[in-house]
């Protein structure tokens, strides 16, 4: 039995990494006021906690989507560019095999 729980008090949720502590504390800066009192609400600071540990995973999940996003936005762009690529040597292909087509008696295409 922890202390918390020999209390009579709620169990609290850990904070298990700095970026969570970061979380925690912007949260806490967010609510902007003071308490009235010198007293702890635990209660809501649990609640803040989570509520911090809930943005830090939204905002994992979020960075995961964007980095998907931008891995085939850049796939796209390849085979875009390697498409480009095989029209250009095509397009030089199909003009070299043109060339013998100008008329070799006409001086004024020699």
């Amino acid at each position: 039995m922890d202390k918390t729980t020999a209390l009579g008090l709620p169990p609290l949720p850990g904070v298990d990494s700095e970026r969570d502590a970061k979380a925690v504390i912007r949260r806490m800066r967010m609510q902007g006021c003071q308490p009235d009192s010198s007293t702890l609400d635990v209660q809501s600071f649990n609640q803040l906690i989570v509520a911090a540990k809930d943005d830090v995973v939204a905002d994992d999940a979020a960075a995961k989507d964007e980095l998907t996003y931008y891995r085939n936005l850049l796939d796209k762009v390849a085979l875009f560019h390697d498409g480009i690529r095989k029209i250009s040597i095509a397009f030089r292909t199909s003009r070299d095999d043109l060339l013998p087509l100008v008329p070799q008696h006409c001086p004024q295409f020699t």
